[in-house]
């Protein structure tokens, strides 16, 4: 090698080039790294929690409307075997006079309950509704198996039902007492209601007059239907009502008035098929 000691000893020496990503330091990557996965976890965790709290609320109002719903059938229960287990009682042999004097009370209250469901103020219904139902009475209306417990609900239905009805009325009836019981008879009610055009939809006792609404609502000439009850009293009051509906009057009326439409006469015999 042609190159004196000095010389080698004072070249210039290669540099070597430095990688551009090694600046950054590869503790600081970790860490960071390490800190979005301890967000990301974290929350996880908050979503878990969130929906486990969400479950746990869920279930507790499930279970807090369930078990109202099963005091109210036990309640009703309760009522249905204290008036079977008092039967053998109340079906002894009275005296004519006892009886007359029974069914003046039962008369009564079958004249105050007209006087109420015809009464448009609803006050009105609620100051009389003690005299006529007792405290745990129970309605229940058509096929469907819809129902009403209670003397405060049976306030309250009736107050609802003025968002259906502009106008109800009991135009005649007529009683049958059933042979043999002391307690129980048959009323065969004449009715005429008006319905409103912005009728209140799926308020109990009403149906299916809410759905009839957009063919008869606000009409000038009230509907007619006629309805059987099958009532039980108790010491005069109501303690049972079972209300059947025929609606064949409504069906007539809307073939008539529909006979050039007959999509809305269907529809019309739909909605009572169904209330039915």
């Amino acid at each position: 090698m042609n190159m004196h000691m000095y010389d080698y000893m004072n070249r210039p020496v290669l540099q070597q080039t430095s990688d551009p990503r090694s600046s950054v330091t590869p503790s600081s990557d970790r860490v960071s790294d390490q800190e979005d996965l301890d967000e990301r976890r974290r929350m996880k965790n908050r979503e878990r929690v969130r929906k486990c709290r969400k479950r746990k609320q869920d279930r507790l109002n499930f279970l807090e409307d369930r078990t109202a719903e099963l005091e109210k059938e036990n309640g009703a229960l309760k009522a249905k075997v204290a008036r079977k287990s008092g039967s053998s009682v109340k079906d002894e042999p009275i005296t004519e006079t006892q009886l007359n004097e029974l069914r003046k009370k039962q008369n009564t209250t079958l004249a105050s309950y007209i006087r109420s469901y015809n009464e448009a103020d609803g006050a009105a219904f609620e100051s009389g509704a003690r005299s006529i139902w007792a405290e745990n009475a129970e309605i229940l209306y058509g096929n469907k198996g819809a129902r009403v417990s209670g003397l405060n609900e049976i306030v309250a239905n009736k107050r609802a039902s003025g968002g259906v009805f502009a106008s109800y009325e009991i135009k005649q009836y007529t009683v049958q007492w059933k042979p043999h019981s002391t307690d129980k008879c048959l009323v065969n009610w004449e009715v005429e209601v008006s319905v409103k055009k912005d009728a209140a939809k799926n308020v109990p006792l009403t149906a299916p007059f809410a759905e009839l609404a957009p063919f008869f609502g606000e009409d000038s000439e009230p509907l007619s239907f006629q309805m059987i009850s099958h009532f039980t009293f108790e010491e005069g009051k109501v303690v049972e009502e079972i209300r059947q509906l025929n609606l064949s009057r409504i069906g007539e009326k809307a073939l008539t008035r529909f006979a050039e439409d007959p999509k809305k006469a269907a529809d019309v015999l739909r909605c009572l098929m169904v209330a039915a």
